[in-house]
Order: structure tokens, then sequence, then C-alpha cells
């Protein structure tokens, strides 16, 4: 018990970034330590929620970078608190799962949203919705695959500056993306 204890308080010691030994193993993907932190924590543990100066949650970390398996992990852990921790911004008003999509992680993109209704509707502080990342990103494949999920990406939704999805392929010159958004 005394070993839980001090390992706890080891587990919550910040980085100069804010960040603790589990955002660091959710930013690198190294899952063998990841999951050895995760299983030592409460499914409540406020070490995965704890934010680092970018407001960022080993979630975050996990989902802009990739590491499905971390991801995996981390949702099993938390699947009584898993709403509130999709749905927690970083400072730039940003999900998990906005950072999946600025990332083209096409896997932990599609694991939110089968298996725990990440809306693709679902706007940034920017305004911005998964698809208008998809297409300021040029990332054809997050597209359509927003398109496929749930009732389908919408393309007429507009950002904090009135622009839809179109309006950037547009002015990205992205003619295989302005046709896709069209045939929709």
């Amino acid at each position: 018990m005394l070993l839980r204890a001090q390992g706890s308080e080891l587990l919550n010691i910040e980085n100069h970034t804010t960040g603790t030994p589990l955002h660091e193993a959710c930013l690198n993907g190294h899952f063998k330590v990841a999951k050895c932190i995760i299983e030592i924590l409460d499914s409540d543990s406020e070490l995965l929620k704890k934010k680092n100066c970018e407001g960022m949650t080993p979630l975050h970390l996990a989902c802009q970078e990739g590491h499905y398996d971390i991801v995996k992990k981390i949702l099993e852990k938390t699947k009584q608190h898993l709403s509130r921790l999709l749905k927690e911004e970083d400072n730039e008003g940003n999900w998990p799962f906005h950072h999946a999509c600025f990332n083209g992680n096409l896997k932990v993109v599609d694991k939110l949203i089968q298996e725990h209704g990440t809306a693709v509707e679902q706007a940034n502080s920017a305004g911005l919705s998964p698809l208008h990342i998809a297409v300021q990103t040029r990332n054809a494949k997050l597209a359509e695959l927003l398109f496929d999920r749930q009732d389908g990406a919408e393309v007429d939704t507009e950002d904090a500056s009135a622009q839809t999805p179109l309006h950037y392929s547009a002015k990205n010159g992205d003619l295989g993306m302005v046709k896709l958004l069209i045939d929709r």
C-alpha cells in the first residue's frame, strides 16, 4: 500500500510543460509504460484528466499522435467518466477527436466515432468541424470516413468566419476535394 501511495505521488510530478509521466508516455507512444501507469489508477483518477500547459490531457496527446493502443487503454479505463474526458477542451478549444482529425489518425478517429459516439459535426472553438479540418489538411480519406459514419458530415456547416468546407477547398485549389464535397 505504501508503494502504491508513493507511486501515486511520483506519477503526479510535473515537468516544465506541466506534463506528467503519463503525458510523456502518451505523447511518445510508449504503450507498455502508459499501460503500467493507467492500470495503477482509479477509473476517475485526476491524472487521466490532468492537463499540461497546452491544456492537453493524456488522451489529447495519444489521439494527436495516433497511438491507437494507448487511446484504447484510456477509453477502457475511463468508461464511467468517458463522456467528460472525450469533451475536454485544450487551450485552443479542441477535443481529443479534433487532434486525431488534424493529424489524420484515421484508426483513432474511427474508434472514437464507432465505439464512443463522438459526433462527426462537433466543432472546436473556432467553429471548425472535423470536415473543415479534413479539407484544411487536404485529407480526402478523413473526409470520406466522416461522410460514411453516423449521419455523415454536413458539407454546408459554417465555421466562425462563415466559411464552409467548400470555401476552404476552393481556396486551397484542391480540385479532388471540391469534387468530393459537391458530390455529397
